[in-house]
């Protein structure tokens, strides 16, 4: 049986053996010849700094790939100068220069990985990175796939766990605007009901859900387009003086896909929905639950869902994003304990509405609220509250530390919680 022990070292271990990946001594250097390579690809003056038109002439170079998707899906774009392609293209590039990425003022050797993983409506590829080349080597100026071999380079790395591995605090958590897994430091209010008689009001907290997505189906349906992918993950809620209510180990079989419109619009573009089986069990695999979940979320990117919005002229930007789900399950082993006994089964509906507020660069503030409805028996309405300041040691957000209070009950014990925790967080 897995132990508590081995649960939280399993976290920590993988917390430790992947921070020293960001804090590489070389990485400076690798940023700096990451970032000539793309000053020469995007023909830069001379002033180290892409700007918009330099970033619309790149998109427009790659508009004979555009256009050749837009003919698939039945529109008649027959050049790569077409006006309407060219203020797509124009808007692209000031959707990147004006946000995150840029700033307003264009991009800088210490932006480069947020420009990088910039957002690209369709026909473009998802991220800015899937239009550029591979990283060169240090010293040459081939890239490391055009050696076909070799060790990949630091930068690489990110570049290739993202593709078909995420790490974030619950699977169910947009990529976007989810949080970090995390392991933390807890300090259980008077009022939590979570924890074991006796236990200390302090303890070690693991929250954080790893997924798998290697393939990805493209079907282009005329006027819309659906990817998708099938996915397995394993999600760990569990605190070492908790009993019950954060004593939870979910594993996830299913699919995710997104169906949006093939021309480009900032109005509803697109809708996210994921399904999946569930098997939720505890640290020690002696409870068992089996059931599913079924979640939908848009994409609005007018009003931010999605893409982060800048706050007038400040350095503030804000993205959101609001989903609409349905989880159950059937208790087949309640362990002994008392909240799964009186449980039997369970089916529960939800909204979600999670925020991201970057303030400058590396500093967000996250917050998230849950409204569950219960669907059968007691038929009573819960809600579970989290808020979180977390400052980022690098531009992708990848390793954290952060500071987070969470009040409120969640499914399906919903026994109440009331904690603050302070710990390292990691994401992909």
């Amino acid at each position: 049986m897995m132990k508590t022990g081995t649960v939280l070292f399993a976290f920590a271990a993988a917390l430790v053996l992947m921070s020293p990946i960001v804090f590489a001594a070389s990485e400076a250097d690798q940023r700096r010849l990451r970032f000539n390579q793309l000053l020469a690809l995007m023909k830069d003056n001379g002033d180290r700094i892409i700007d918009a038109s330099e970033l619309e002439e790149f998109l427009l170079s790659k508009a004979g790939t555009i256009a050749a998707r837009l003919r698939d899906a039945g529109f008649m774009v027959t050049a790569a100068n077409d006006e309407t392609l060219r203020r797509f293209v124009h808007r692209q590039a000031e959707l990147i220069i004006n946000g995150p990425a840029g700033r307003g003022r264009g991009i800088t050797e210490d932006r480069l990985a947020v420009f990088e993983d910039a957002d690209l409506e369709y026909p473009f590829p998802g991220k800015v990175r899937e239009l550029l080349p591979p990283p060169t080597a240090a010293g040459t100026t081939t890239s490391l796939e055009d050696k076909g071999a070799g060790t990949p380079s630091v930068g690489s790395v990110f570049d290739v766990v993202p593709k078909w591995v995420s790490v974030r605090k619950s699977y169910l958590q947009a990529k976007d605007v989810g949080q970090p897994a995390s392991l933390s430091v807890t300090h259980f209010n008077e009022s939590d009901a979570t924890q074991k008689p006796g236990s200390p009001r302090t303890g070690f907290d693991v929250r954080g859900a790893l997924a798998v997505s290697a393939f990805e189906f493209t079907h282009e349906l005329g006027n819309v387009t659906l990817d998708w992918n099938p996915v397995a993950a394993i999600e760990a809620d569990v605190s070492s003086d908790a009993s019950v209510g954060r004593d939870k180990i979910t594993h996830r079989v299913g699919a995710e896909g997104v169906l949006f419109q093939t021309v480009p619009t900032p109005w509803l573009s697109g809708h996210n929905l994921t399904a999946t089986f569930d098997y939720t069990t505890d640290r020690d695999y002696r409870t068992a639950l089996l059931g599913g979940t079924v979640q939908y979320s848009p994409n609005f990117r007018l009003i931010g869902v999605g893409e982060y919005k800048q706050l007038g002229t400040l350095p503030l930007f804000f993205r959101w994003r609001p989903y609409l789900g349905l989880t159950g399950a059937g208790v087949t082993n309640d362990g002994d304990k008392k909240a799964l006994k009186n449980m039997g089964s369970y089916i529960n509906g939800y909204v979600r509405i999670g925020g991201d507020l970057l303030i400058g660069t590396r500093f967000h503030l996250t917050p998230e609220l849950i409204v569950f409805q219960q669907l059968e028996k007691q038929e009573r309405e819960h809600s579970l509250f989290n808020v979180s300041l977390r400052y980022s040691f690098d531009d992708s957000d990848h390793v954290s530390v952060e500071a987070s209070y969470t009040r409120g009950k969640d499914s399906p014990e919903f026994i109440n919680q009331d904690q603050f925790k302070f710990g390292v967080g990691i994401k992909f």
